[in-house]
């Protein structure tokens, strides 16, 4: 331990998330996470970034604000004092961080990393029955904080309803409220991708989308109501839910309730339906039956232009050890074709496939493998929807020729690439993986192999060198939108 670590390790079991933990597992938290002081008014994390790590507060006060989804506005929604600690929904959900982190005062911080702490929750059950409940209070919390008519509401009546509040999940494709049955519960969406459906003249008609914080059936909340619309979960999804009979049961002895619900039905039914009507020809509805709402960013190449060269194709192999992680093959939509490669998912089930942990985010949500970790299960590869990540042979099996592998079988050497060993040494450093996880990943037969977007060459490879201009990379949502008002679709 270097001499913070052991001037505050003293401190850990005042911490009453760590005093879940024995002697041994403190003593790993304090080796693999880091210890840091952060200055007043520094940002320790920023809403919307991929950053699973968990921060611990030692000593200090930091404050947590949140973006309104519909004014923009930064709203405070709490503060957090010695020995408490934020960032679990990231490590466990590996979402985006749902808010904003920053030092009040000087402030000393411990952080442990996402794999040590799901590894803490796997082997500690009193750990991870308070992580949990923690989990849940805070997700429940900033719903309710963002909900105009919640929002100012006492604290007495927020708490009674925090009570009667469950955590539920859906997967994706399933029904979470049909059209015509009796509304029972309200639904305050955590994290995923909904649908929201009327059916007119024979046919269901989308007429919105729900992402992040939006809610739904507040039918729920009233009388004998009936939900307006199915609702239907294109993404895995995690919902903050409200029954009907639950709330009728705490409204007596809170009657802020019943204004409350009265000022969100009147915000609600502002908007109405036919305002939020979505054509079935745009490009979000594309979007939904192609398969690509839960894409963050398309490889697309417009066949008009496209000479059928493969010069991308080549060039993304020279630039990736010989292994092309781009295929002319995919899903069509009018003359567009959405080549094979990674469209960087919003909920990557790659990510949650791989036992390993080889596979992660930056802070700006590109995904990335590890190929030095990589121990070629290829489960990744079998749970991308999209037929992206393609197992292939490491760049030292490729690169090396006959006579070389054969000597070197000769005299009991391993032919050793450059590319993955450094690769191995940079992630030994950072302490992000084992000695033993790359003694794995050295035996693997073949590599988990996926479009990396060209990080660090400046450029990307294929869209580069395209000599027609006919590949792009894009939003999916921008650009469909956008092709839909100029007449492509």
């Amino acid at each position: 331990m270097d001499e913070l670590t052991k001037e505050l390790f003293p401190r850990f079991k005042e911490v009453p998330l760590l005093s879940h933990l024995n002697d041994k597992q403190l003593e790993l938290v304090a080796t693999q996470g880091r210890l840091f002081v952060a200055a007043p008014n520094q940002v320790i994390c920023n809403e919307g970034d991929f950053d699973e790590t968990v921060f611990v507060n030692l000593g200090g006060l930091v404050k947590i604000t949140k973006q309104d989804p519909t004014t923009g506005e930064e709203r405070y929604i709490a503060a957090l004092g010695q020995n408490e600690f934020f960032g679990e929904q990231s490590a466990v959900s590996g979402q985006a961080r749902a808010a904003n982190i920053v030092a009040e005062t000087k402030t000393y911080f411990l952080e442990i990393g996402r794999d040590v702490f799901l590894d803490m929750m796997k082997k500690n059950k009193t750990f991870k029955a308070y992580v949990d409940k923690i989990y849940f209070d805070r997700a429940l919390w900033g719903h309710l904080k963002l909900i105009p008519a919640f929002a100012d509401m006492p604290n007495s009546a927020l708490a009674a309803i925090a009570s009667i509040a469950k955590l539920e999940s859906y997967a994706r494709n399933q029904v979470v409220a049909q059209e015509g049955e009796a509304a029972e519960k309200l639904f305050l969406v955590r994290q995923g991708y909904l649908k929201v459906s009327v059916y007119r003249r024979g046919k269901d008609d989308v007429y919105a989308y729900l992402r992040d914080n939006n809610y739904f059936g507040e039918e729920s909340l009233f009388g004998s109501q009936k939900y307006s619309a199915t609702v239907t979960s294109l993404s895995p999804t995690e919902a903050v839910v409200l029954t009907k009979a639950d709330f009728d049961g705490i409204k007596a002895s809170h009657p802020e309730l019943q204004t409350a619900i009265q000022t969100f039905m009147e915000d609600k039914l502002s908007v109405t339906r036919e305002d939020q009507d979505v054509d079935a020809s745009t490009g979000e509805d594309i979007m939904v039956k192609k398969g690509f709402v839960a894409t963050r960013a398309l490889l697309i190449l417009d066949t008009r232009k496209c000479v059928r060269c493969e010069i991308c194709v080549r060039s993304c192999a020279a630039t990736h050890q010989g292994n092309s992680r781009i295929h002319l093959t995919g899903y069509t939509v009018e003359n567009w074709l959405l080549p094979t490669a990674c469209f960087q998912c919003r909920d990557p089930e790659c990510q949650l496939a791989c036992r390993f942990g080889c596979i992660s985010r930056n802070l700006n949500g590109q995904i990335f493998i590890n190929e030095g970790l990589c121990t070629g299960c290829s489960a990744c590869s079998k749970a991308c929807p999209y037929g992206s990540i393609i197992m292939n042979p490491p760049p030292s099996a490729t690169q090396h020729g006959f006579f070389a592998k054969l000597f070197a079988k000769i005299l009991g050497r391993e032919l050793v690439d450059d590319h993955l060993e450094s690769w191995r040494e940079q992630t030994l450093e950072k302490g992000k993986a084992t000695q033993q996880q790359l003694d794995r990943g050295i035996k693997a037969k073949n590599k988990a192999t996926k479009c990396d977007l060209c990080v660090g060459y400046g450029f990307t490879s294929c869209v580069y060198n395209c000599p027609t201009g006919a590949l792009n990379r894009v939003n999916p949502e921008l650009f469909f939108s956008e092709r839909t008002q100029h007449g492509d679709f």
